[in-house]
């Protein structure tokens, strides 16, 4: 990938300076998304309103009144958030001609920040899965594929495969010294299946730290375990909700076999939805049946308070927790299709779902490659409202172990 390694901020100035124009890299950006196509990481590239964004912003700071750092800065919007007269499908069929009449909040505020979007990234349907792979339009094939063709290329993950393939940001500034800092290591991510690769790397970082000045020390999450679980009934019973307004009636995939109201609702939602979005509802609608409410429904948000308060006695300890991403590399296609959608997320997401389940922020830093040449990750996650100080400590690390060199 032909990268511009540049921060928000330093693209910002070299705008500011005329160094760099915002032209000239919405045009780079867009022969570097033609270049990747077999990587499927874009479902819409979206070049006319790019270079007509860019143009604008070009003009604005040819004026000097720029809007902003993002001012000019090339996006991708994951196919799951609404762009005003511009395709969203969620990778479904339900909503594959569909054209919002607005923006979603985030995309109004990155255009209002002058924001040049650059089109739509690919996506599990509906944002169901794991892999990237169950898309109207085809799986997202990770750029660290050693091949590429039929079903021997690494899974980009998910849902946000096409994202994740499409983008690589640097964010944040780094920390220059992790004095005082406390980082917990939880226990019971040392889990049944974690590769020994990812445990070495996840050692080495600890030890990095703590050398750099950062007290580290183990935590316990006893319920982490559960958050696949909680998760898995939580999703599907929102999931049963949220799809009950797909019926064929005012947007999204019409069936032509209209006989009856039901037969129009039933056959929409056949031909519109995949396997695994219509395995959701049908199990949230299960959960939510009367009889079953307090047995699942009631006991899952239970649950989740002892997830999150997990957190909270964490966070009384320490300032952040390091823990693996994933439990291994990429694996390839054909292996990861062998398994069902449900029980992909139980292994891929084990490690990201408690996170998501507490309510608190968390990212992903690539560290190293593995024998295999595919990129290995830790996560950090912090207390709630702690994103700036995530970043900084991310960045730190970005910093030292220079990922990039690992294949520049």
């Amino acid at each position: 990938m032909n990268r511009m390694p540049l921060r928000v901020r330093q693209l910002s100035e070299c705008f500011r300076d005329k160094s760099l124009d915002p032209c000239s890299v919405a045009e780079q950006s867009i022969a570097a998304i033609d270049r990747l196509k077999p990587l499927n990481a874009f479902i819409r590239v979206a070049s006319a309103k790019a270079r007509q964004q860019a143009e604008q912003a070009r003009e604005r700071y040819r004026k000097g009144r720029p809007k902003g750092v993002l001012d000019g800065v090339t996006v991708a919007v994951k196919d799951n958030f609404c762009t005003k007269e511009l395709h969203t499908t969620c990778a479904s069929r339900m909503l594959e001609n569909f054209i919002p009449t607005y923006n979603a909040t985030v995309v109004e505020r990155l255009e209002q920040s002058g924001a040049v979007l650059m089109g739509k990234t690919n996506l599990d349907q509906f944002g169901m899965g794991s892999g990237c792979v169950d898309s109207i339009f085809g799986p997202t094939r990770n750029s660290w594929s050693e091949d590429l063709t039929d079903d021997r290329f690494r899974i980009a993950g998910g849902s946000s495969g096409g994202s994740a393939v499409a983008v690589a940001a640097e964010l944040g500034d780094a920390l220059s010294s992790l004095k005082g800092i406390r980082v917990g290591i939880p226990q019971q991510y040392h889990c049944v299946g974690l590769d020994k690769e990812v445990l070495e790397t996840w050692t080495i970082v600890a030890d990095m730290m703590q050398t750099a000045g950062a007290t580290v020390s183990s935590v316990s999450m006893p319920n982490t375990a559960s958050s696949i679980f909680v998760y898995s009934i939580l999703n599907q019973c929102e999931v049963s909700s949220n799809m009950a307004r797909y019926d064929g009636i005012e947007y999204g995939h019409r069936s032509k076999e209209d006989a009856s109201t039901e037969q129009l609702y039933a056959k929409t939602r056949a031909e519109g939805f995949n396997d695994v979005v219509k395995n959701r509802i049908l199990a949230g609608n299960f959960f939510l049946l009367r009889r079953n409410y307090e047995k699942y429904f009631q006991k899952a948000l239970k649950v989740r308070r002892l997830i999150s308060d997990d957190f909270v006695r964490a966070f009384r300890e320490v300032d952040v927790l390091l823990a693996p991403t994933t439990l291994s590399d990429a694996p390839l296609f054909k292996d990861f299709i062998r398994n069902n959608n449900r029980d992909q997320c139980a292994v891929q997401d084990f490690c990201t779902q408690p996170a998501n389940m507490a309510g608190i922020p968390a990212l992903s830093v690539p560290i190293r490659l593995s024998s295999r040449r595919l990129p290995l990750s830790l996560q950090l996650m912090g207390n709630s409202f702690s994103e700036k100080f995530l970043l900084s400590v991310g960045g730190w690390i970005e910093k030292e172990v220079n990922f990039l060199a690992c294949y520049q």
